[in-house]
């Protein structure tokens, strides 16, 4: 999700990005979640209702935002926020791609994975499979200059009138 956010970035003209790992509710630095990464991957995790108010802030007053970009796996958890963005996309993974990601360096991190992290994803992921007919699905198998390419096509699409960079400019 960051490598698309940070291609996006460089992308898109006139952005403004909001990153969920900002908005972790009491995030303890000695859990396991945080010597994995941070990804705490429970939308329980996440002060959705700072986030909203902070993405609506932005919509409000940052006149030269013509993209406002909001990076995080329960971003479509809110039904507000995801009733306000113009374009949804979702980097459809295998569990296994998600387990690799992780890299799990010992048993009590693999049991977390395996018990938290991919039951959380899938459950998450479940819940919103009945508006996945308003997000765009980009495959968990692109590199991640397709994945940019797919994402700025679809981008381009939903909001027509823009201007472009090239995405091969971006890598």
């Amino acid at each position: 999700k960051s490598t698309l956010l940070a291609g996006l970035q460089q992308a898109l003209p006139c952005v403004v990005a909001f990153t969920q790992d900002d908005y972790i509710i009491g995030r303890d630095p000695t859990a396991i979640e945080a010597r994995l990464g941070g990804r705490d991957l429970h939308p329980g995790t996440v002060d959705h209702l700072r986030l909203l108010e902070d993405v609506c802030q932005c919509l409000q007053t940052a006149q030269t935002a013509q993209y406002v970009l909001i990076e995080g796996f329960a971003a479509f958890h809110d039904p507000t926020l995801f009733n306000i963005m113009d374009a949804r996309l979702w980097i459809d993974l295998h569990w296994s791609q998600i387990y690799d990601r992780l890299r799990p360096q010992n048993q009590e991190q693999e049991d977390f994975v395996l018990k938290t992290v991919l039951v959380n994803y899938e459950q998450y992921r479940q819940s919103f499979q009945g508006r996945m007919d308003l997000v765009h699905c980009v495959d968990g198998d692109f590199s991640h200059k397709e994945a940019l390419a797919d994402s700025l096509a679809y981008i381009k699409r939903v909001t027509q009138a823009r201007c472009w960079n090239k995405p091969e400019d971006v890598y």
